[in-house]
Formats: structure tokens, C-alpha cells, sequence
């Protein structure tokens, strides 16, 4: 998968899961996904380069409408932390009904101005996310863009 093979941010999709909505007993497995979608200003299109746990796959490439959701609510305008709570936001599109997901936290990965991609963090319920979940996701976004600015 892309920048991931050469080392760029590998490992910041199983830090953000297991910060975030870690695996509980008895089966141990992660009960959040998370998805990093690396954005093509020329296509205009956002694909997937690397999401956890494997067994979860989220959407490859985006559509437009997603697309449009995520440039402009998220990477656009110098970025901006969207985050499902179930208070302010209720639903977003980065949560497919029937996906096992309620809430989600996705931010902007930039470095400088330019737009690199969404990081998206997900979990079965708005309550296993709070604030510091947030910051952490945007600190983890911070090292990602540095690693694809560096490559």
C-alpha cells in the first residue's frame, strides 16, 4: 500500500486503534478501525493507504460525495477535526449504516499547506471517545504529515 511499504507512517493506524477503542476481553480483538486516506489534489479523489485491524475494511476510494464531505468539512480551508458524538454530530457519511461504527474522529493531515490526506479513527460507541482521544488523533495526524513530507 503505497507510502506505507516505504515507511511513512506505518504503524499510526494500530497506535490510533489501540489508544482509542483497544481490544477487550475474552476475544481481544480491536473493537475500532482505523483508515488513513491519502488525498490526490490532481484526481481529486481520496484512497485508502492503510487502515487496522485488518479484518475491518473500510471503503478503498471515496466517492464524490464523500469526497466533498471530507475536502470540505475536514482537509479544506487548513483543516478542521471532525468528530461523530452523538450530541452535535449524530451521523456522517465516514460511517456507513451497518458498519458496526457510531462514532468517528477524523482529521486533517497537512503539512504547511499542503493537503495531504483524512485520518479516521472509529468506534462502536460515542461514549469510547472523549477529548484527549481527539487530541491524540491530531498529534498522530501531525506525525503522519511530517512522515510523507520527509519521504
Amino acid at each position: 500500500m503505497g507510502g506505507w511499504e516505504q515507511g511513512r507512517g506505518e504503524g499510526v493506524p494500530i497506535a490510533a486503534v489501540e489508544l482509542t477503542a483497544p481490544a477487550v476481553a475474552p476475544g481481544l480483538i480491536p473493537r475500532g478501525r482505523c483508515s488513513f486516506y491519502l488525498y490526490d489534489a490532481a484526481t481529486d479523489e481520496f484512497r485508502r493507504e492503510d487502515y487496522y485491524p485488518h479484518h475491518r475494511v473500510p471503503r478503498n476510494v471515496i466517492d464524490p460525495v464523500g469526497t466533498t464531505h471530507m475536502k470540505t468539512q475536514i482537509l479544506g480551508g487548513g483543516g478542521k477535526t471532525f468528530r461523530i458524538d452523538g450530541v452535535v454530530e449524530r451521523h456522517s457519511y465516514l460511517i456507513p449504516p451497518g458498519s458496526g461504527y457510531k462514532a468517528v474522529i477524523a482529521v486533517p493531515v497537512i503539512f504547511g499547506t499542503k493537503e495531504v490526506g483524512v485520518l479516521a479513527v472509529d468506534a462502536p460507541e460515542y461514549s469510547d471517545f472523549n477529548n484527549d482521544h481527539v487530541t491524540l488523533m491530531e498529534s498522530l495526524a501531525a506525525v503522519l504529515a511530517t512522515a510523507y513530507a520527509l519521504s
